[in-house]
């Protein structure tokens, strides 16, 4: 039996604009991840970050599109998330616009920040798995 919610849905389904919205956020964290791998990366080989753009084949910089990128997986996450993605939301905000002078640490904290949320967003999506242990007879006393 489904157990239904207070709305009648069913419990633990989710609507297609609610999965269309968790899809794309995801693409978008997922492309801001990697956008701070391949910045520290090209600092670790003694690259230049201004080289970055023509190998992620992006026509604007570095910053402005992990910006532009925020942007969008922010409006994606407020449809279903809740107290805890958006704080998360609100540090990832907080290394993107952080003052970048050191460039290692600033796609360290990115980063950091992306797989922070990452890990929230699973906590609040992922399936419960719930385990039920039969429970040992109780012995009939005969009188």
């Amino acid at each position: 039996m489904v157990e239904k919610t207070y709305s009648g849905g069913e419990k633990g389904l989710i609507t297609k604009s609610t999965a269309y919205k968790i899809w794309w956020a995801g693409r978008y964290l997922e492309r801001i991840e990697n956008t701070a791998r391949m910045g520290l990366i090209a600092l670790e080989c003694g690259k230049d970050v201004n080289e970055l753009p023509k190998v992620l084949g992006i026509n604007k910089d570095v910053f402005t599109y992990l910006k532009d990128n925020l942007d969008v997986l922010r409006e994606d996450l407020r449809s279903f998330g809740d107290e805890a993605v958006i704080n998360s939301v609100a540090t990832l905000e907080g290394a993107i616009y952080a003052k970048n002078n050191d460039l290692k640490e600033y796609f360290k904290g990115v980063l950091q920040a992306a797989l922070f949320l990452g890990s929230i967003i699973e906590d609040k999506i992922g399936p419960t798995i719930t385990t039920f242990y039969p429970r040992k007879q109780e012995e009939i006393k005969t009188q």
